[in-house]
């Protein structure tokens, strides 16, 4: 980082800053300030203003050396991380006359060790399927947080319609409402061409912009005077979204901001393609419901790891609750059965053979019993049984006929 010196002197009252740390403070020093260490301290920010305060005091009055890390607020009303060391020079009779320093901007070292604590986070939320507003969310204001300069958002695709849905703008939720189902094509602010031509595009003025004409009342009540948008991709053609960044005044982004912008839509592409995934899978698992509803049949499987054994909403339908452990299913068979289905999972279990059984079930309310057919498939071996068996649950009875088989 950047580094200034500076030097106090307590005989004279003369404070001499370096062109560095003039450059560095965006202020040169001002003995109308009064005393150094006040006209410092009115400029640290004010929650690490009692600490770095004492501590400076405490090197005027016994000597030796300090260093701290805080904040300061910067002629042009900038917040910066600096590391500071300043030692005392005594005379003879041990008092302190003179002070040296050194200050280190390390604002950027800051940023980014807390953009990788937030990204972090980001991706557990991703891990533990967090909703994707708050996931979002959570990601652009650590964006955000580099760099106050940058309002964020991301808009998501939707492809029945060709259009794209603002799902997270943690500065501006108003623009969630106000920027649903904008169109993907030509003229469609920034977002709605870069998702239509998958490339970056940059507005340097939406009041100037075609392409926001349609669009200025809602740049002006969001305060929006320049607009960068980035597709986010996954794979090299397929669209999930836009990545955005609008500032409030015009312009083009900085190569910082970009590096900030590239690490936002990598992280938000994970997201994304996670979000899709899963909802992918979870449309796949009730048609799948569906179709084992309409066909009235359970799906079951058992872990010969851990005697783990999960079942499908159907499996506890068709037998009237909850299925018991694997070995004991001959526990549901009619009495003249049980041996049949005890020796067939007993069989299929310590060799994984692939079993067949079917068997009465007899109803709890005195009705006819009922048949049942339980079917079973082995996979691999865990010490001298089956590693894993998955398998279905049917209710095979003849409609109204009597329970032979």
């Amino acid at each position: 980082g950047r580094i200034g010196t500076f030097a106090v002197d307590f005989r004279d009252g003369t404070t001499i800053w370096d062109p560095s740390l003039v450059r560095l403070y965006g202020r040169d020093w001002d003995p109308a300030d009064g005393a150094h260490s006040a006209g410092f301290l009115a400029h640290v920010h004010p929650d690490d203003r009692r600490e770095v305060e004492a501590r400076l005091r405490g090197c005027i009055a016994n000597g030796g050396s300090i260093h701290q890390t805080f904040r300061y607020l910067r002629g042009d009303g900038a917040t910066i991380w600096v590391d500071g060391t300043v030692s005392a020079e005594c005379d003879a009779d041990g008092r302190v006359v003179r002070l040296l320093g050194a200050v280190t901007d390390i604002t950027q070292q800051r940023r980014l060790e807390h953009l990788r604590q937030e990204q972090a986070v980001v991706l557990e939320m991703i891990a533990d399927d967090a909703p994707l507003g708050a996931t979002l969310n959570r990601l652009l204001a650590a964006i955000e947080a580099q760099d106050p300069r940058m309002m964020t958002s991301v808009m998501q695709v939707d492809v029945a319609r060709r259009s794209l849905s603002c799902i997270a703008a943690p500065s501006m939720p108003g623009l969630v409402d106000d920027l649903r189902g904008l169109p993907i094509g030509e003229g469609y602010g920034s977002c709605g061409v870069s998702a239509h031509r998958a490339v970056p595009v940059v507005v340097e003025d939406t009041h100037t912009s075609p392409l926001f004409a349609a669009y200025l009342e809602a740049c002006t009540k969001h305060g929006i005077r320049s607009s960068w948008s980035m597709p986010i991709c996954h794979g090299s053609d397929d669209i999930l979204g836009t990545f955005a960044v609008y500032g409030r005044t015009p312009g083009r982004p900085t190569p910082e901001q970009m590096r900030l912008i590239e690490a936002a839509v990598h992280t938000a592409a994970i997201c994304l393609s996670r979000h899709r995934s899963s909802e992918l899978v979870r449309a796949s698992v009730e048609r799948l419901d569906l179709a084992l509803r309409a066909a009235a049949l359970g799906v079951w499987e058992w872990s010969g790891v851990d005697d783990r054994f999960v079942w499908s909403p159907e499996c506890s339908r068709i037998l009237g609750g909850d299925p018991p452990a694997i070995t004991s299913w001959h526990q549901l068979a009619h009495a003249d059965d049980r041996d049949a289905v005890r020796q067939a999972v007993a069989q299929a279990v310590a060799n994984g053979a692939d079993f067949r059984v079917e068997f009465r079930r007899d109803a709890d309310d005195g009705a006819m019993p009922r048949w049942l057919e339980i079917v079973g498939r082995g996979f691999g071996t865990v010490g001298t049984g089956t590693a894993r068996m998955v398998g279905t649950v049917q209710d095979v009875t003849d409609g109204d006929e009597p329970p032979q088989r």
